[in-house]
């Protein structure tokens, strides 16, 4: 607005840059100013000169506040929930507003919205100085909670035999999308056989655990072995479920029941997991350390194998196809939890010996969790008290035949040079691979090697005469600190043995300064030579063709695949969201297949650089198709 002291003074302005004169327009009320101007006035009054004239310049900020954000993410699908609302403004008020149609003003202030019927949420943010931001809108799907629960209508069942090869379980009655899950025991054998779970409408039951107990020397029952199998959305009808043991051997145990209202993909909660062997008399057995599942909703079930005892399912828990005759000593239990309650799957019982595994699956409602990892990889067991894995274990002669590759393989070690209970910046303490679902608890085996003379390592082999196979693994590494380029640092790579002697696949890192590069190393045993991604063995320039930057104290998941089909070598690098950040390849020439491992470490003598640190986690080795991070 514009005033003057001089009554009855009339006042004419202008705001295109000239000066104001009696021509110019009269002042009547407040001028809008909408953009960067200068206005301009003058008082003319009847007896008086015309007064100086006034400027005032008004400089209008036209950037718009950030749109707000919303989290949970836009679609939501689920239960009901509070969704934050967020904006990056400093500063910025939020309003927002709730309806069926996704028409409303946002006019009530908040950041904090809940969500319990389908529906949108729209939200807007404004600050003084800035032009109201876009309106952002979220939508949500109502899908109350319907907790797991088990299919009255189908019989459990169980089968079990004191020899042989095979046993299998009939269940009728089963409803489109049930959850059949069958806790199985068998005589491993010393530890070299394995066992398939299997029916003719649904194909190969997954492994949520397996625990090898040690063959004849810590079998309980007559028992090398025991897990928990399942099958997802299984079809309508009666099937007969059939375990398979690759030789023939004593005492085979298999238990199958179905619940409903499970997930009909990845229904594995991969964060629950728990497992224990007492080796020495103990009461009231439990699986570890109590702890919750990851929601509500979730079935918790439990698979006991003692030596000779008869326990009673543990609190909230009902006894399922138990198995009570001769050798055959097998005791699964469950509870379908409506909230999600800390627990490992105790049993009640005077004293004696056994081993425990605990795990757990989503509700329908409940986000994907995960699918076990089927291929070959590491299973180290034969632990007790739900203790985890360590190096000092690894190079331990008592459980040195403990050591366990899935199918046909074998794993050999040398001495690794650290300590595996801690990590670098950011780093995702020892998460491994138990039998298919991932253990990750504070402690654990954390493949790790402080660089220094080479000899660390980890074989895995398979058998018979694949043309391709890959290892996966999670990656960190603590280098570089000011390093020269000529250090190098060997990773995880995959071998192939060939009538003209072994070849492979792997990668190497380069540092380079504060820099951090990869690169891809294929060694052809026709030539003997071998060939680099970087098309030099020798320093060169970084960045350079033919190699992937990447970030120290960072995680990434490497994918390292080899295929004497088609010749070639490829490195995938992705980083910790799964976002690939680099693919290169190189060739092994024409080869023949006598077999194919892969070697986690360093199984050379090569003299690496001291003082920095590698870490490998979740190391997956397998001669299926080559896996998605």
């Amino acid at each position: 607005s514009i005033a003057d002291s001089t009554t009855g003074a009339i006042i004419y302005y202008t705001t295109n840059g000239t000066a104001p004169t009696t021509s110019s327009t009269v002042y009547s009320g407040p001028i809008t100013v909408s953009s960067t101007e200068t206005v301009q006035a003058i008082a003319v009054a009847t007896g008086y000169s015309q007064s100086a004239v006034a400027s005032a310049t008004y400089t209008i900020n036209s950037a718009a506040v950030a749109t707000p954000t919303f989290s949970p993410a836009s679609p939501y699908s689920g239960v009901a929930t509070t969704v934050i609302i967020s904006d990056s403004t400093s500063g910025a008020t939020i309003y927002y507003c709730q309806d069926t149609t996704n028409t409303c003003t946002p006019s009530t202030v908040g950041s904090s919205v809940s969500f319990s019927s389908t529906g949108y949420i729209r939200a807007q943010a404004v600050l003084t100085g800035y032009a109201p931001s876009a309106i952002a809108s979220w939508s949500g799907t109502y899908n109350p909670l319907t907790a797991i629960a088990i299919d009255a209508a189908v019989t459990p069942c169980t089968g079990a035999a004191a020899s042989g090869t095979s046993v299998t379980c009939a269940l009728s009655n089963l409803a489109p999308g049930d959850l059949v899950v069958c806790p199985y025991a068998f005589d491993a054998g010393s530890q070299s056989y394995e066992a398939s779970i299997s029916d003719s409408a649904n194909g190969t039951y997954l492994k949520a655990g397996e625990d090898i107990m040690g063959g004849g020397g810590r079998s309980y029952s007559g028992y090398g072995a025991f897990g928990i199998a399942y099958k997802e959305n299984v079809a309508a009808g009666s099937d007969t479920v059939t375990m398979t043991v690759s030789h023939s051997t004593d005492v085979i145990s298999l238990g199958c029941s179905a619940y409903k209202n499970a997930r009909t993909t990845a229904s594995l909660d991969g964060a629950f997991w728990l497992w224990t062997s007492q080796a020495s008399s103990t009461a009231n057995p439990t699986a570890g350390a109590v702890k919750p599942p990851t929601g509500d909703g979730e079935l918790v079930f439990g698979n006991l194998v003692p030596s000779s005892l008869t326990p009673t399912a543990g609190t909230n828990y009902t006894l399922i196809s138990q198995i009570t005759s001769g050798l055959n000593l097998m005791f699964p239990e469950y509870w379908p939890q409506t909230t999600a309650t800390s627990t490992n799957c105790p049993y009640v019982e005077s004293s004696g010996t056994w081993d425990d595994m605990c795990v757990a699956f989503l509700p329908a409602s409940a986000s994907a969790g995960v699918t076990p990892f089927q291929g070959i990889y590491t299973n180290f067991s034969h632990l007790t008290s739900g203790s985890a894995p360590t190096v000092a274990m690894l190079n331990s002669s008592t459980y040195s035949n403990q050591i366990y590759s899935w199918n046909t393989g074998s794993i050999t070690h040398s001495a690794l040079t650290a300590t595996s209970s801690t990590g670098p910046t950011n780093s995702l303490i020892t998460p491994i691979w138990a039998g298919g679902a991932e253990q990750t608890g504070s402690g654990g085996l954390n493949l790790h090697y402080a660089t220094g003379q080479g000899g660390d390592y980890i074989s895995l082999g398979v058998g018979g005469t694949p043309t391709q196979a890959w290892v996966r693994y999670d990656f960190e590494t603590s280098i570089p600190q000011n390093d020269p380029w000529n250090d190098w640092y060997d990773q995880p790579s995959v071998q192939v043995s060939t009538s003209a002697g072994s070849g492979g696949v792997g990668p190497s890192l380069l540092a380079n300064g504060s820099a951090l590069y990869v690169q891809l190393e294929c060694y052809n045993p026709q030539t003997g030579t071998p060939t680099y991604s970087s098309n030099s063995s020798s320093p060169v320039s970084l960045p350079h063709a033919g190699t992937i930057p990447i970030s120290t104290n960072t995680q990434y998941t490497f994918i390292v695949y080899a295929s004497t089909a088609t010749g070639n070598g490829t490195l995938v690098a992705y980083d910790s969201g799964g976002t690939q950040v680099g693919s290169i390849g190189c060739s092994l020439g024409s080869l023949t297949s006598t077999g194919m491992g892969a070697s986690i470490g360093v199984p050379g003598s090569e003299s690496e650089s001291k003082g920095h640190d590698i870490w490998w986690r979740n190391v997956q080795f397998s001669t299926s198709a080559a896996p998605l991070p």
